[in-house]
C-alpha cells in the first residue's frame, strides 16, 4: 500500500482502477492498494454473527441518537473524527467491565462497605450487588452507590453474614445500551 496523498494526479481519487488498483482514504490519507479477490466459499458461523451484532450496534445507535438529550451526550463524548452514531455504536459494542471486588474491609457485619471497581467507555448506568450462599441461593442483594467520578462504587451491607465457605459476592455492571458485565469473587470475611 503506498500513500498517494502527495501527488497531485491521485490524490483525490477513490475508487477501483480497473483491476489492478483501489484508492482509498486511511488515516486522513489517500493510499493506493491491491484489488483484494474474491472470497472462495460462504461465511462463517463467526462472521455471520459479528455481521449480527453489528447490525444490531447500528439500529440501536439509530434509535438512541433519535432522542435530543442522547445525541447530547455521545456528541460530548465523541474523538476526533467521530461522530454520534459512531460513538453510539462504540458503546453498544464494547461492555462494561467489573475488575474488582474489595470485600477486605468487611467483617461480615450489618452496615459495612464493599468496595467494586468498575468501568465502561462512555457511561455506567448501574452496578448491582449480591452476596451468594453455597447453594447460590441469594442472601442479599442492593444497588451500589458512585462516588463522583463513577469507576468506584460502594455496598452497604444490610445483614449479617457469616463465615462460612463457599458464600460468594458478586457485582453486575450496566451501561446505556443495556448490557452487563460481572465479576464473582469468594467471600473473605
Amino acid at each position: 500500500m503506498s500513500d498517494s496523498s502527495r501527488n497531485f494526479i491521485t490524490r483525490n481519487l477513490r475508487g477501483k482502477f480497473g483491476d489492478q488498483v483501489v484508492f482509498r482514504e486511511q488515516n486522513e490519507h489517500s493510499v493506493m492498494a491491491n484489488v483484494q479477490g474474491k472470497r472462495k466459499g460462504g461465511a462463517t458461523g463467526g462472521q455471520i454473527a459479528e455481521c449480527n451484532r453489528f447490525t444490531q450496534a447500528s439500529r440501536w445507535a439509530i434509535k438512541t441518537i433519535a432522542d435530543p438529550d442522547e445525541y447530547a451526550f455521545y456528541v460530548s463524548k465523541a474523538k476526533k473524527k467521530m461522530n454520534a452514531y459512531n460513538t453510539a455504536m462504540t458503546d453498544f459494542l464494547n461492555p462494561p467491565k467489573v475488575t474488582a471486588i474489595d470485600v477486605s474491609r468487611s467483617s461480615g457485619n450489618p452496615g459495612e462497605e464493599i468496595v467494586v471497581t468498575a468501568s465502561d467507555d462512555f457511561c455506567i448506568k448501574q452496578v448491582m450487588f449480591e452476596i451468594h450462599a453455597p447453594s447460590g441461593d441469594v442472601l442479599e442483594q442492593g444497588p451500589c452507590r458512585p462516588d463522583e467520578r463513577g469507576f468506584i462504587w460502594a455496598y452497604t451491607t444490610t445483614t449479617a453474614i457469616s463465615a462460612v465457605p463457599g458464600i460468594t459476592v458478586r457485582a453486575i455492571a450496566t451501561d446505556k445500551p443495556g448490557h452487563k458485565g460481572e465479576l464473582t469473587v469468594p467471600w473473605k470475611a
